[in-house]
């Protein structure tokens, strides 16, 4: 089972303590990093590893709890995270988080909270996890298939000249190779793809002034590689 990376600032040490523990009972995370401020947050953020969810005492006020998540997004490391907002029982029904922050946030957790609870943000953080991913793979699927039909057409006007085709074929072979790379790819994503790909697919052209292959569309391993 994939485990989720996580970041957490919270500024009550008991709190951050208790969030350890029921983050530990739960089994979803791999050593979670815990920060006193958002200082500790933001150079951790910015430190070369990718993180999936970002747990965020609002104690701190939700003004830095705003300006924080600005600079979250920003990051390559963590701007496909999950955020959650940890807040009092007895703050929701208080407006204390601003609506520009509400349009980042994916959950809310709400002290005194229960093992259960972590559980939940834990879904509810994977969930997120695959939809950016399967995202970023639509968009690689589609230009793979793009880069096909123009391959395509350019073997099939050689196939009308009389020219020999059996290099192209190769190149065709490699550029749908890639498509092994492509963790999450079903049938569903892969007709979602298609029909990207077709309708925005140019008209054939009418000479041979095609790009020699070079392997794997440097836009396709792009969107492959993208944080």
């Amino acid at each position: 089972m994939y485990k989720l990376k996580a970041v957490v600032i919270e500024t009550d040490s008991r709190s951050r303590i208790k969030l350890k523990q029921a983050m530990a009972i739960c089994g979803s995370f791999t050593s979670p990093v815990f920060c006193r401020d958002f200082t500790e947050g933001s150079a951790v953020i910015h430190g070369g590893s990718d993180y999936d969810v970002v747990f965020i005492a609002e104690r701190a006020g939700p003004e830095h709890v705003a300006a924080f998540l600005e600079k979250a997004r920003q990051s390559p490391y963590s701007k496909h995270a999950a955020y959650v907002i940890i807040q009092d029982a007895s703050q929701k029904t208080r407006a204390l988080v601003g609506a520009k922050v509400l349009d980042g946030i994916h959950a809310f957790l709400y002290e005194p909270y229960s093992v259960d609870d972590v559980i939940s943000i834990a879904r509810i953080a994977g969930q997120v996890k695959l939809s950016h991913l399967r995202a970023r793979e639509k968009a690689a699927v589609t230009l793979v298939l793009k880069d096909s039909m123009i391959q395509i057409d350019k073997i099939a006007l050689l196939q009308i000249r009389g020219n020999p085709v059996e290099r192209e074929l190769e190149r065709l072979d490699k550029m749908c190779a890639s498509l092994d790379k492509v963790k999450t790819l079903t049938p569903d994503l892969f007709g979602e793809a298609a029909t990207a790909a077709f309708a925005q697919a140019p008209r054939p052209q009418s000479s041979v002034e095609y790009q020699e292959y070079g392997g794997v569309s440097r836009r396709v391993q792009a969107k492959l590689d993208e944080k």
